[in-house]
């Protein structure tokens, strides 16, 4: 199993990769960061995904020392449904993701973390404040948690 984590080299995105890292240390799962090109912010510059590919590198680096083993994976293109393969999913313990930090086109009215929670194999952590989960993942509080359901859904 393996805790994935979504990311667009944004500053919400480090705070949720930190996250992921430090759950993946705790638990002692590998992490699985997972580069969303599509989502990366300047998209039209012409060697942006270079720059991309070396962001995602220089963000396994420093999530290393929180989870030890980090699997850095550049995604291009596709929807949310192939975001996540058929073996991602089996395999996945947890996606994290940030809450905001991700660019939406105007006829798209969900952000990733939306279509992920709604369209994802696995339970997802939507993350808006990495201090009170940080604070919890290391051991210094409790965690509150409040969950919705929709009864009329699969």
């Amino acid at each position: 199993m393996a805790i994935i984590c979504a990311t667009n080299l944004s500053a919400d995105a480090a705070h949720a990769a930190t996250v992921a890292a430090t759950l993946a240390g705790r638990l002692g799962e590998p992490l699985v960061l997972l580069g969303v090109a599509d989502e990366v912010p300047d998209a039209e510059a012409p060697d942006t995904l270079a720059v991309a590919e070396a962001g995602l590198a220089a963000e396994s680096a420093r999530l290393r020392a929180l989870a030890g083993t980090v699997q850095p994976r550049m995604h291009r293109g596709g929807s949310v449904d192939t975001l996540l393969g058929e073996e991602d999913c089996r395999d996945a313990r947890l996606v994290v993701v940030a809450a905001q930090g991700w660019r939406t086109s105007p006829w798209r009215k969900t952000s990733l973390a939306e279509r992920l929670a709604r369209h994802g194999c696995a339970p997802v952590l939507v993350v808006r404040r990495d201090t009170a989960l940080l604070d919890w993942a290391r051991g210094r509080r409790r965690l509150l948690v409040v969950v919705a359901v929709d009864p009329r859904s699969s």
